[in-house]
This record gives structure tokens, C-alpha cells and sequence, in this order.
């Protein structure tokens, strides 16, 4: 008798296949409540990683365009003291022919 009965609980009754079912339910809700919440996660962690590179690359364009006003305003003070460059290698030159010829007369 006992053999039967449990058969016809198992296969045949709906209160013990349903009983069966709300926990397979229940495990699969929680299965994928976790796996959502893991996804939430990595899409959290992703924002963050998003909204750090953004002003990661924020600071770098600022840093660029102060090194490209830097780099232009060089180029600029360079070519303005070009003159007084040529003129300081004139000298120079001079200084040295004068000081060539003196080396020749005193030798």
C-alpha cells in the first residue's frame, strides 16, 4: 500500500506537483533576480568606468589645447627675437674675426 500512494502523490496529485513547482519556481525567481542584480552591477561599474574615462579625456583635451596656446605663444616669442638672434651671431662673428687678426699680428 505505502508504495502506491506515494506514486499517486508524485505523478498523479496536483497539490504535490504544484508544491514541487513553487519551489522550482521560487529557485529559478531567485536565479534570475541574482543574475540581474549582478548585471545592474556590471553596468554600474561600467557607468563608473564611462564617466571616469570622460574626464580623464576631458583633462587631457584641456591639457593639450593649454600646451597648444603654450607651444604657439613660444613660436611666436621665437620668431620675434629672430632678429636679435642674428644680430647677437653677427657680433659674435665679428668679435671673432677681430680677435683672429689680432692672434695674427701678435704672431
Amino acid at each position: 500500500g505505502g508504495a502506491s500512494s506515494s506514486s499517486a502523490g508524485g505523478c498523479g496529485g496536483a497539490g504535490g506537483g504544484g508544491g514541487g513547482s513553487v519551489a522550482a519556481q521560487s529557485a529559478y525567481s531567485d536565479a534570475l533576480k541574482d543574475r540581474l542584480q549582478r548585471a545592474y552591477a556590471e553596468v554600474e561599474d561600467q557607468v563608473s568606468h564611462a564617466v571616469a574615462l570622460r574626464q580623464s579625456l576631458l583633462a587631457a583635451r584641456a591639457q593639450a589645447e593649454l600646451n597648444t596656446r603654450e607651444l604657439a605663444d613660444l613660436r611666436a616669442k621665437w620668431t620675434a627675437e629672430q632678429p636679435q638672434r642674428e644680430a647677437l651671431l653677427k657680433k659674435t662673428g665679428e668679435t671673432e674675426r677681430r680677435l683672429a687678426e689680432k692672434e695674427r699680428r701678435c704672431a
